[in-house]
C-alpha cells in the first residue's frame, strides 16, 4: 500500500498468501471474474455448444453454494516470481511525468485453479471446460485490459490418481494396437515397453506365430515357382527337404505327393490342383467303385465341381457316363441332376 512521501515505493495492492508468501489470486476473484462471462449469454451457449438457460445455470452455480472456488496458487516458477513494472501518468502537459512503480507476476509463472465441482444442469466436466475457456478468454486480476493478467496453456490438471488411470489406459491401448499389428519389427519395439508380464508373452507368442507364417510363406512362394516349371527333379529335390515338408500346408504337400507318384487319388484330395484329364481320371476311380463311401461334404463338393466346370461336362459327355453310376455315387437328387445335364 502506497505510504506518503516516500520515494520509489511500489503502487497499487498487492495479494501475498500469509503461509508461503507468494502471490495468490482468492477463490472470491476467480468466482467474480467467472460470473462476470455469464452477463454474456450467447458466450457462454457458445462455449458449451448448448441451448440452455444461462440465467438458471447462473444461479446454480454461484448462489446456491454446492460449487466451491478455491484461492489459485503458484504451482511453478522460472528464475523469478515477480517483476517491477512502471507507469507514467501526464497529470500536466507541460511537465515530465514521474515514473510510479509496481510490482506484477513475472510471465511463465504456473498458477492452479482449484474447484469444488458437482453435477447439475450440466455435467462438472462441462463446467471445469466453461471455466477454463472463460480464464483464457478473459484472463484475472487487474490491468487485463492492457495485457496484464492474460493466460495461456490452460489444461487439466491431473491428480495422482488421474496420471496413473491415464498411463494405464494408455498402455492398454498400447496393447490393443500391438494386438492388431502384423508389423513383426514394432511389435519387437515395441514388446519392452509393456510392463505386465502375461501381455508381453501373448505378443511375444504373436511374434513367433508372425515369423512362422513369413516362414510358410517363403516356402509355398518356392513351390508356386516350381509348379510352373514342372519339373519333377527339382520338386522331388525340394520336398526331399524336412523343414518344407513340415512347413507345407497339408493341402500342397498332397498336391506335390501326388505329383510324384507317392499319394493315391482318392476322395477327391487334390481336386482343384489336378489338371483336366486327372480330374476325369478321379470321376472315373470313383465311379468303377474305389472309394465310393464319400461323405455329405466330399458329395456335395464333388457334384458342384462336375457342374460347374465346363471342361469336366465336355469330358463326361465323351466318356458317356451312366447317370445311374453318378446316383450311386453322389445320390439320387445329385445323380439325376448331372444326367439331366449329360442329355
Amino acid at each position: 500500500h502506497e505510504l506518503p512521501d516516500t520515494k520509489g515505493q511500489a503502487i497499487l495492492g498487492f495479494d501475498f498468501d500469509y503461509t508461503t508468501g507468494l502471490p495468490i489470486i482468492r477463490g472470491s476473484s476467480v468466482k467474480g471474474l467467472l460470473r462476470s462471462a455469464f452477463e454474456h449469454q450467447d458466450y457462454i451457449q457458445e462455449i458449451l455448444g448448448l441451448d440452455i438457460d444461462v440465467k438458471k445455470l447462473e444461479e446454480e452455480i454461484f448462489e446456491e453454494q454446492k460449487d466451491i472456488f478455491f484461492d489459485a496458487e503458484i504451482v511453478n516458477a522460472g528464475s523469478k516470481i515477480l517483476e517491477d513494472d512502471y507507469i507514467t501518468p501526464h497529470k500536466d502537459a507541460l511537465k515530465n511525468p514521474i515514473p510510479l512503480r509496481f510490482i506484477k507476476v513475472a510471465p511463465n509463472v504456473t498458477f492452479r485453479f482449484d474447484f469444488y465441482l458437482t453435477d447439475g444442469l450440466i455435467t462438472k466436466e462441462q463446467k471445469l471446460k466453461l471455466f477454463m475457456q472463460i480464464l483464457e478468454d478473459l484472463g484475472i486480476g487487474a490491468k487485463t485490459n492492457v495485457g496484464y493478467g492474460k493466460l495461456k496453456d490452460i489444461k487439466k490438471f491431473e491428480t495422482k490418481e488421474e496420471k496413473e488411470q491415464k498411463l494405464k489406459e494408455e498402455k492398454e491401448k498400447l496393447f490393443k494396437k500391438l494386438l492388431n499389428s502384423e508389423d513383426i519389427e514394432e511389435l519387437k519395439r515395441e514388446v519392452s515397453n509393456l510392463k505386465d508380464q502375461e501381455q508381453k508373452d501373448k505378443i511375444n507368442q504373436k511374434i513367433k506365430k508372425l515369423e512362422h507364417q513369413e516362414k510358410i510363406n517363403e516356402v509355398v512362394e518356392k513351390w508356386e515357382k516350381l509348379k510352373k516349371d514342372k519339373n519333377k527333379k527339382f520338386i522331388k529335390s525340394f520336398y526331399d527337404k524336412k523343414e518344407n515338408r513340415e512347413l507345407l500346408p497339408p493341402n500342397i504337400l498332397e498336391e506335390i505327393e501326388i505329383i510324384l507318384g507317392i499319394k493315391k487319388i482318392d476322395s477327391g484330395i487334390g481336386f482343384n490342383e489336378l489338371n483336366s484329364k486327372n480330374k476325369l481320371s478321379a470321376i472315373q476311380k470313383l465311379i468303377k467303385g474305389k472309394n465310393i463311401n464319400l461323405s455329405e461334404e466330399e458329395k456335395e463338393k464333388l457334384y458342384n465341381k462336375i457342374i460347374n466346370k465346363d471342361n469336366i461336362k465336355l469330358d463326361i459327355k465323351s466318356k458317356k457316363f451312366a447317370w445311374n453310376d453318378f446316383k450311386k455315387l453322389l445320390g439320387d437328387d445329385r445323380g439325376q441332376a448331372i444326367g439331366d445335364m449329360l442329355k
